[in-house]
């Protein structure tokens, strides 16, 4: 689930070109081909995607980051580990009318502006 995110760091395999790393999921139609060896046997789909992802620097930077947001989310919940994530977390389903209400004062969102 992170694969795009942590395939723009440095330490991940790949030519950094113009500031760029490839990005290459395993079920791409270039992974498929490079680790089978040639082109894709009769009725193969590729699901995956393949492109170029901005470089986001050593990893470290980046894992840091999301440790950091995980850390922050604790405290809001006042959890000392992650186990107590579940005990103390709930979900709150924010109707439409609740988002409107809770738009800064003084916004007025009209229906050609929701997009």
């Amino acid at each position: 689930m992170m694969g795009s995110m942590l395939a723009g760091c440095l330490e991940t395999p790949g030519e950094l070109v113009k500031g760029k790393k490839l990005y290459r999921g395993m079920a791409s139609r270039s992974a498929q081909v490079s680790w089978r060896g040639g082109a894709l046997p009769e009725g193969m789909a590729p699901e995956g995607e393949s492109h170029l992802v901005s470089c986001r620097g050593p990893v470290r930077e980046t894992v840091m980051e999301l440790t950091g947001g995980i850390r922050s989310g604790m405290s809001y919940l006042n959890s000392q580990k992650l186990g107590d994530l579940s005990e103390f977390a709930f979900f709150v389903e924010v109707s439409p009318n609740c988002q409107r209400e809770n738009l800064a004062h003084g916004l007025l969102l009209t229906d050609s502006s929701r997009n």
